[in-house]
């Protein structure tokens, strides 16, 4: 259960709170705007081929349904027959399940339960809120995929994060923003992988203490 735990925390640095400001200005940028200077050709080839909706969609499932479209168009994984449920939550909610304490999480996926979304989130407006909804989503695709299934839990949560993180970067480019949040989740995949030590992660009397450890080695990386 820790590997979903720590997958919950798919937004665990904080990426939210470290760009405030980038969400409040949130809005449909210009379609003919490029990427910065810098990104991978992955990312620059993202941003010509992939069709994104940038309109208010205030259906979440017709959102969610939108949102499994294009992660199938930036990946190689298959759209699954179903969606997952979408459950908004309070942060009172959050800091008592997910952090045990006051914490910068925003979102997250859980097998067989689906995406839990912090309630002030606004996915249906917001494109940066829409980013992360989608990378919890990438989570929920991975699942029914199984991507990743061969390794042991800790290598698994990790190349599924990098993915998560990988897509969510790519979908910000295509959309063309500019606000700096997108460099701040590209940044986080290669943090992820040098951040993590899965030696022990088997043990179980370290289990609490890994979502944790993960939340404070990864916040830093983004703060301002």
């Amino acid at each position: 259960m820790f590997s979903y735990r720590l997958a919950a925390v798919a937004l665990l640095c904080g990426l939210l709170g470290a760009a405030g400001a980038a969400c409040a200005q949130a809005s449909s940028p210009d379609d003919t705007q490029t990427p910065p200077a810098g990104y991978s050709q992955s990312v620059q080839s993202a941003v010509t081929r992939v069709v994104i909706d940038r309109g208010d969609i205030e259906s979440m499932p017709r959102l969610v349904d939108s949102l499994l479209d294009t992660i199938t168009q930036l990946s190689n994984l298959r759209k699954p027959a179903t969606i997952p449920y979408v459950t908004r939550t309070s942060r009172e909610e959050i800091e008592r399940t997910i952090c045990d304490g006051p914490c910068m999480v925003k979102a997250w996926y859980l097998p067989d339960e689906g995406v839990f979304l912090d309630e002030t989130l606004r996915p249906e407006s917001n494109l940066i809120h829409r980013s992360i909804l989608l990378h919890e989503l990438v989570h929920f695709v991975q699942e029914e995929n199984g991507e990743a299934a061969n390794l042991d839990a800790c290598h698994r949560w990790v190349e599924r994060e990098q993915q998560a993180y990988e897509l969510q970067a790519q979908y910000l480019a295509a959309m063309g923003d500019t606000s700096g949040f997108m460099q701040k989740v590209s940044a986080q995949s290669s943090l992820v992988g040098t951040r993590t030590v899965c030696r022990g992660w088997d043990r179980p009397a370290d289990t609490a203490e890994r979502p944790r450890q993960a939340f404070t080695g990864a916040r830093a990386a983004v703060r301002p």
